[in-house]
C-alpha cells in the first residue's frame, strides 16, 4: 500500500507540473485560475447571507424598503460575481486548449520518437496506453488537476466561512457533518481505488478494441474483408472483446450502486437530524426564520463543501497516478545510446558488421548469429534468402533501429553508437517493405517536409520520373498537387498498388541520401515493371551506395555483390556469376525464378554473364 508521504510527494509532483505546464503555455493562466477560485469560494455566502437578512426585515424589521434593498443588493452582487466567474471561465477555457494542444504535441513527439524495440514492447504499449488518457480523458489530464486543486482551494475557504456561521448556533451540527463526510470520505476512496483498478484491468481490452475498430475504419482492409468475407470474423471478435469489457464493467457498476444507494441514506439521515433541530429551534424562538434559512443553507453548502473537498482530494490522488503516468512515460529513457558526438563522413562510407550477433527483446532465439562482413561506397549488393533468413534484420542494425546483442557495427572504423544518431540516419535514403504513404499531397509525398520550402520543382519530378511514376503523375487534373486518396479531398486519386510503390521509390530517390536501401522494391510490380524500375533506380544512383533486399533476383542483375543469408548467417557472398559457378543454395534459389527472367531481362543476365566470365 503507498504510504501517506508518498501520496503526498505524488500529489505535489503533479501540482507542481500541472502549473509549470500551466505558465509555460501562458503566463495568464495561473492568475486567472486564482481568480476563479475566489470567486467561486464567494458566490454561495451571496445567496446564504442576504436571504437571511431579507427575510429578517420582512419578518421583523417590518422595513419593506430595507428589504427590497438587500435584494437589489443580492442581485447586483451575484450577478457581479456569475459574470466574472463566466468571463474567466471562458478565458481559462481558451488558454486550456493550448495548454492541452501542447500535451498532444509532447505525447506525439515522444511516440515519433521512441526506439523501434520499445515501440514493439507490449509493457510500454500498454504504459503509452494509460499515458494516452491524460489527452483524451478531460477528468484524468491537467485539466482535472487545475479543477482539483480549484476546488479544493475553493471549498476549502467555503469550509471555513460555513463553520464560522454555524458556530455561533451550535458546534454539534458541524460535529454531524464531519463524520458523515468521513464515512463518505472513507467509501469514495474504495470506489475511486476500485475504479483505478478497473481502468488498468481494462487497458488490454481497450487497446484490442481500438485495433479492431481501426480495421474497420481503415480503406485498406476493405477489400480483404469483401474478398474473404471477414465480416463475421470480426464481428465476431468485437462481441469477444465487448462481451469481456461489459463482464468487468457490471462488476464495478455494481459496486458502485451499492455505495452509492449506502451514501444517500446516510446523507438523507443526516439531513433529517439538521432540519429537525433547527425547525425546534426556530419555534422555540432560539433563532429568527432569517437564521432558519441562513443556518440550513450553511449546513447544506457545508456538507456538500466538505462532501467536494474530500471528493476532490480523492479525485486529486486518482488523476495524479495518470499524470504520473504521462510524466514516466515522455520521460522514459531511449532503451539504446543516442549521445554520440561524431560526425558522419560523407565522402567514402565503408561499413562493417563485426562479431554481429542479435535477438530481439524478451526472445531467447538468435535471429542473426555471428556476422562478420564489409562492404564499401559505391558497391551494390544483393541480400537474399529465404523469409525469417535474417535480411531485415540485417538492416535495422545496420540503420541502427536496434543495437547488436553481441558484437558491433562500424562506419569507418567506429562504431555507429559513436555517431550523432540523427545525423547517422540522414546517410540513408530507405524504401521499406511496408512503404507507407500519406493522405497528402503528391508533392509533400516525395518532399515530406521539404515540401513547402520548394520553389522549383524539377528535383521532385526528376525523382519520379527515375521511379517511372512521372507520367501517370502529370496525367492527374492537378498533377503533382494532387491528394492521394479520398479522405479528405474528393478530388483526390487512387493510385494502384504498383503506382504507390513508385511513388515512394521517387521519396527515396529525391532524398538523394548516399546509402539506399530498397527493402522489396518491386513486391507489387510485375516481373517486367520490376526489371524497368530497377534499372531506372539503377541508373539514377550512380556513385551510390545500393542495398537491395529481396526474395525475388532481379536485383541481382544491377548488383556487383550478392550476400545469401540463410538461419541467420551469411552463407555464400560474390558476383551473380561467381555463386551460380558456385552452384550453392543461390543458384538453386535462381533456378526456380528462372522463368521470371526471359526475353529482354534474360538477355541483360546473358549480358552480365558474359562480362563477368572476361
Amino acid at each position: 500500500m503507498i504510504s501517506m508521504k508518498n501520496l503526498l510527494y505524488k500529489n505535489f509532483k503533479s501540482i507542481v507540473y500541472t502549473f509549470k505546464q500551466a505558465y509555460n503555455c501562458d503566463k495568464t493562466l495561473l492568475p486567472l485560475m486564482v481568480a476563479n477560485m475566489l470567486i467561486d469560494s464567494l458566490v454561495p455566502f451571496v445567496g446564504i447571507v442576504f436571504p437571511k437578512y431579507i427575510i429578517d426585515e420582512l419578518t421583523i424589521g417590518k422595513s419593506v424598503e430595507s428589504a427590497l434593498l438587500f435584494v437589489f443588493l443580492f442581485v447586483i452582487s451575484g450577478l457581479i460575481l456569475n459574470s466574472l466567474n463566466t468571463l474567466i471561465d471562458t478565458i481559462v477555457s481558451c488558454k486550456k486548449e493550448r495548454l492541452i494542444q501542447q500535451h498532444y504535441r509532447v505525447f506525439g513527439d515522444k511516440t515519433m520518437s521512441m526506439d523501434l524495440q520499445d515501440i514493439e514492447n507490449p509493457d510500454i504499449s500498454n504504459h503509452k496506453t494509460r499515458a494516452q488518457k491524460v489527452i483524451t480523458w478531460n477528468s484524468r489530464n491537467i485539466d482535472g488537476v487545475k479543477n482539483a486543486i480549484g476546488g479544493m482551494i475553493s471549498f476549502s475557504i467555503q469550509i471555513v466561512g460555513y463553520i464560522f456561521v454555524l458556530s455561533k448556533l451550535n458546534i454539534l451540527i458541524v460535529a454531524i457533518i464531519i463524520g458523515v463526510v468521513i464515512i463518505n470520505a472513507i467509501l469514495n476512496n474504495f470506489l475511486n481505488k476500485a475504479n483505478q483498478k478497473n481502468d488498468m484491468d481494462l487497458t488490454l481490452i481497450n487497446r484490442i478494441w481500438n485495433y479492431l475498430s481501426n480495421i474497420v475504419d481503415d480503406s485498406s482492409f476493405g477489400k480483404l474483408i469483401r474478398v474473404y468475407d471477414l465480416k463475421d470474423l470480426i464481428i465476431n471478435k468485437c462481441k469477444i472483446n465487448r462481451e469481456q469489457y461489459k463482464e468487468k464493467q457490471i462488476k464495478i457498476y455494481k459496486f458502485n450502486s451499492v455505495i452509492s444507494m449506502f451514501l444517500s441514506v446516510l446523507s438523507l439521515l443526516q439531513e433529517g437530524v439538521i432540519y429537525i433541530f433547527l425547525a425546534v429551534s426556530a419555534t422555540s424562538g432560539e433563532i429568527s426564520i432569517g437564521e432558519f434559512s441562513m443556518y440550513l443553507a450553511a449546513t447544506i453548502g457545508l456538507t456538500s463543501a466538505i462532501n467536494n473537498l474530500v471528493g476532490f482530494s480523492i479525485g486529486l490522488n486518482y488523476t495524479s497516478d495518470y499524470i504520473k503516468d504521462f510524466i514516466d512515460f515522455v520521460s522514459l529513457p531511449d532503451s539504446m545510446s543516442k549521445a554520440g558526438l561524431g560526425s558522419v563522413d560523407n565522402d567514402e562510407l565503408i561499413f562493417e558488421f563485426r562479431n554481429v550477433s542479435f535477438k530481439y527483446p524478451h526472445t531467447d532465439k538468435f535471429v542473426l548469429n555471428n556476422i562478420n562482413v564489409k562492404f564499401k561506397f559505391n558497391e551494390r549488393i544483393s541480400l537474399v534468402g529465404e523469409n525469417g533468413a535474417g535480411k531485415s534484420t540485417f538492416i535495422k542494425l545496420l540503420m541502427r533501429f536496434y543495437d547488436p546483442t553481441d558484437g558491433e557495427v562500424l562506419l569507418n572504423g567506429r562504431n555507429i553508437k559513436e555517431y550523432k544518431y540523427s545525423e547517422y540516419l540522414t546517410i540513408f535514403s530507405t524504401v521499406f517493405q511496408d512503404f507507407q504513404l500519406f493522405c497528402f499531397t503528391i508533392l509533400e509525398n516525395v518532399a515530406l517536409d521539404k515540401a513547402q520550402y520548394i520553389k522549383n520543382e524539377l528535383d521532385v519530378r526528376k525523382a519520379m520520373d527515375a521511379a517511372g511514376i512521372l507520367a501517370k503523375i502529370e496525367s492527374l487534373p492537378y498533377k503533382i498537387h494532387t491528394y492521394l486518396g479520398k479522405n479528405f479531398e474528393e478530388c483526390g486519386t487512387e493510385l494502384s498498388g504498383g503506382e504507390m510503390q513508385k511513388l515512394a521509390i521517387a521519396r527515396a530517390i529525391y532524398k538523394d541520401s548516399n546509402v539506399f536501401i530498397m527493402d522489396e522494391p518491386a513486391s507489387n510490380l510485375s516481373p517486367t515493371s520490376e526489371y524497368d524500375i530497377l534499372k531506372r533506380f539503377s541508373d539514377s544512383t550512380q556513385h551510390k551506395m545500393v542495398i537491395y533486399i529481396s526474395h525475388r533476383l532481379a536485383s541481382s542483375v544491377f548488383s556487383d555483390r550478392i550476400l545469401v543469408f540463410q538461419n541467420g548467417r551469411i552463407i555464400e557472398d560474390g558476383t551473380h556469376y561467381q555463386l551460380i559457378k558456385a552452384d550453392g543454395f543461390y543458384k538453386k534459389m535462381y533456378l526456380m525464378q528462372s522463368s521470371y527472367y526471359k526475353d529482354g531481362e534474360g538477355n541483360e543476365h546473358n549480358k552480365i554473364n558474359v562480362d563477368e566470365n572476361k
